[in-house]
């Protein structure tokens, strides 16, 4: 089951040993090809998987699941702003983000912005929570609390870097479906990111630029993207990514 495909997405953040790559995509080309089946998240992958290890076997599709929103809040009124809740990594473009972000507020901005989740930057958000009163980091919180956070705001940031969506899918997608939140990717308009917010019309796509960030933030603040999520679309989208229908799907898939 590739949820991601290594070490390639590694490479993408850390240049990895050349010697040390070499050994690691043997070792995973010949997993690959051995497999009676493998099975990975998007098409764009199953493209990588089949050029880079020569595998002959079936390849599954299969959607990550939302985590549980049993007890979640999503009918109380949202605040108008931004959530972030996941991994602040190197993948997850939090450089270009707080620069947008802050440039946002020096321009008279007014939404809020909550970031939740450790990794590399969070001191740095912590930082950032400390001199902006509109923009707020709890640290790491429980996957409940994520998911409260998520449907507590009109729109959910899902910042990638493009090269690693070959590789890789982000999994808090799904659970921002559930939230009810608009999905504002961030990320260049061809990636399979990008398609899968437009094709489910859940969201809008910008592209990985500070200024295209910025004006899309003071687009949203006047309200010019208020009826851009498509209700049905959204509940056709959430009857697959339902915690049950990824089980049954890979048990029918081990099965067979």
């Amino acid at each position: 089951h590739l949820q991601d495909i290594h070490p390639e997405a590694a490479n993408v953040v850390i240049p990895v040993n050349k010697w040390v790559y070499k050994i690691l995509m043997k070792v995973d080309a010949l997993s690959m090809r051995k497999a009676k089946c493998l099975i990975t998240i998007t098409e764009q992958m199953a493209t990588e998987i089949r050029s880079r290890s020569g595998t002959a076997v079936p390849i599954h599709l299969l959607d990550n699941p939302a985590i549980s929103f049993d007890g979640i809040d999503t009918d109380k009124p949202k605040i108008v702003g931004f959530s972030f809740c996941g991994n602040a990594g190197r993948l997850q473009r939090i450089p270009l983000m707080l620069e947008a972000i802050e440039i946002y507020f020096e321009r008279g901005g007014q939404l809020e912005f909550t970031f939740a989740g450790g990794g590399v930057y969070a001191d740095r958000l912590k930082a950032f929570a400390a001199k902006f009163p509109h923009f707020h980091y709890p640290g790491v919180v429980s996957p409940t609390e994520a998911a409260q956070i998520n449907a507590d705001y009109t729109w959910a940031l899902l910042p990638i870097e493009d090269e690693v969506t070959r590789f890789a899918f982000p999994s808090k997608s799904s659970s921002y479906v559930f939230s009810g939140a608009n999905i504002l990717a961030v990320c260049g308009q061809q990636t399979g990111v990008a398609q899968w917010v437009k094709e489910n019309r859940v969201g809008l796509v910008v592209e990985p630029e500070v200024e295209a960030v910025v004006v899309a933030f003071f687009d949203i603040e006047k309200g010019l993207y208020q009826e851009l999520s498509d209700e049905a679309s959204r509940e056709a989208l959430k009857a697959k990514l339902r915690f049950e229908v990824f089980i049954q799907a890979l048990d029918r898939i081990v099965l067979e």
